[in-house]
């Protein structure tokens, strides 16, 4: 049910993105009760009204909360499932943590 459920909205949400000029991303990494990390992601874009879309993308666990490690996964499933070219990524946000915002090891200069 699940798998049905995500691929119906992969198939609206994705075309989205695909076709546009210029995307964002928004991520956050979190780890559950059992302390299993995990990363998740929206996306951003203008639909054809003009208006700003931001869509549930997915949840991944992830082993660890490196740069390295979550911008390989962001870029796996951009680049694997959804098929969208990295180029056209305009913005990137994220909770303002140095993982993620780091000028030195930061996901947004890996």
């Amino acid at each position: 049910m699940v798998k049905v459920l995500s691929d119906e909205l992969c198939q609206q949400i994705f075309p989205g993105m695909q076709n546009n000029p210029y995307f964002s991303i928004l991520s956050d990494k979190t780890a559950d009760v059992a302390v299993r990390r995990q990363l998740i992601t929206f996306g951003c874009y203008l639909n054809d009204k003009h208006e700003v879309v931001t869509s549930f993308l997915g949840i991944w666990d992830i082993p660890n909360s490196t740069a390295v490690t979550i911008v390989k996964a962001i870029k796996g499933f951009l680049g694997s499932i959804v098929d969208v070219d990295m180029t056209k990524m305009a913005g990137y946000g994220s909770d303002g943590a140095s993982v993620m915002v780091g000028n030195t090891n930061g996901v947004s200069v890996t």
